[in-house]
C-alpha cells in the first residue's frame, strides 16, 4: 500500500535517471499505528496562504490504512482513498475524485508478504499499467517487468555475493536500454552508483558515504550535461539518525549550474513516522511546510 508520505518520501529520494533499486522495499506494509487518525497539516506559507488540514489517513483496530483523504483549504475533499482486502494476499484501492473518474489499483503479494504484482486502471482513459515482480528463493528481486497499456519494458538484476552489481533494462524490441552499476567499498557498503544509456554514455553518477553502521549519511548525484539542457545538475542529499538508528532528518538540495534551485527538509520521530516537512523554492522565494500529528480515536492528540 503506498500512502501519501510514503509517495513524499519517495519523491525526495528519486533521480532523473533509472530506477534506484538499492533503496526498494516491495515488502508489504508493516502496521504500526493501531487505531490512529494521521492528520498533515500544510502550515502558513509564504504566498500567505493560511493553515489547513491538507491529508487524513485513518488507520483501524489492526493498524491498516483504510481510508484517505486529500482536502483543499476549504476542506473539501479533493481525492479519497480505500482500501479493501479481497483475501489475504490482495489488496485493492479505489481513487476517487471530486473532478475526474476513479483510478482503481490491485496489489498482490506472494506468502512471504511482497509484492508481485501491480496493476493501476485509469478513469480517465480507461488504461492499464501493470507492474510484475520476480524473486528468487530468498526474496531477492531479479526482475521487474512494466507494461503500459501494450508497451512492455523489463528490468534484470544482478547479483554478487549477495549484493546488487548490475541492472539491465529493456524495451519490447528486446535491446537493452539502460544499465545500471553497483560499487562497494572494503566493508561492503554501497559506495558508487554508475548509470549509463543505451550506447553506454555516463548519464549519472550517484555517490554514497556510510557511517560505521553502513547507513547512508550523505549521497551526491551527479547529472550529465545533456544538448538539449546544458545546465549542471547535482542533488546532495544528507541523512542524521536517532540513536535507536531510525532516520532523523533528511535533508536535499538541488543545484542548477552551482546555484542552489531548491532545499526540502524531512524530520522523522524515534519510531520512523514522519512529523514535519519544509520545502523552499529558493529560486521562485517560496517555502511551504507540513506538519502531521497523530489521533488516536479517543481524540487524544499525540505528537510525534
Amino acid at each position: 500500500m503506498k500512502n501519501l508520505l510514503q509517495i513524499i518520501i519517495l519523491i525526495f529520494s528519486s533521480t532523473l535517471f533509472g530506477q534506484d533499486y538499492y533503496e526498494v522495499d516491495l515488502s508489504r506494509e508493516k502496521p504500526n499505528l493501531k487505531n490512529i487518525v494521521l492528520k498533515t497539516r500544510t502550515l502558513r506559507d509564504s504566498t500567505g496562504i493560511t493553515d489547513y488540514i491538507s491529508n487524513i489517513q485513518i488507520y483501524d483496530i489492526n493498524g491498516i490504512s483504510t481510508l484517505e483523504f486529500d482536502l483543499n483549504k476549504k476542506g473539501d475533499t479533493l481525492e479519497k482513498i480505500t482500501t479493501s482486502f479481497p483475501n489475504k494476499y490482495s489488496e485493492l484501492q479505489i481513487h476517487s475524485y471530486s473532478n475526474a473518474k476513479s483510478d482503481t489499483a490491485y496489489y498482490y503479494y506472494n506468502k512471504s508478504n511482497f509484492e508481485k504484482k501491480e496493476i493501476w486502471k485509469w478513469g480517465d482513459n480507461n488504461e492499464t499499467d501493470t507492474y510484475e515482480f520476480f524473486y528468487d528463493k530468498n526474496n531477492r528481486l531479479l526482475k521487474q517487468e512494466v507494461y503500459f497499456g501494450v508497451e512492455k519494458s523489463w528490468d534484470t538484476l544482478i547479483y554478487k555475493n549477495d549484493r546488487i552489481t548490475t541492472v539491465l533494462s529493456y524495451d519490447d524490441t528486446l535491446e537493452r536500454q539502460d544499465s545500471i552499476s553497483y560499487l562497494y567499498n572494503q566493508k561492503n557498503h554501497l559506495a558508487k552508483i554508475l548509470k549509463f544509456n543505451l550506447v553506454n554514455e555516463l548519464q549519472e553518477t550517484q555517490t554514497f558515504t556510510t557511517n560505521q553502521k553502513g547507513k547512508f549519511i550523505e549521497i551526491i548525484k551527479e547529472f550529465k550535461t545533456f544538448e538539449w539542457s546544458k545546465d549542471k545538475r547535482k542533488h546532495i542529499i544528507r541523512m542524521e539518525y536517532h540513536l535507536n538508528g531510525e532516520l532523523k532528518t533528511k535533508i536535499v538540495e538541488e543545484y542548477i549550474n552551482g546555484k542552489l534551485e531548491s532545499k526540502s527538509e524531512l524530520n522523522f520521530n524515534k519510531s520512523g513516522i514522519l512529523k514535519k516537512i519544509k520545502m523552499e523554492n529558493i529560486a521562485k522565494g517560496i517555502t511551504t511546510e507540513k506538519k502531521i500529528t497523530l489521533h488516536n480515536t479517543g481524540n487524544r492528540c499525540t505528537t510525534p
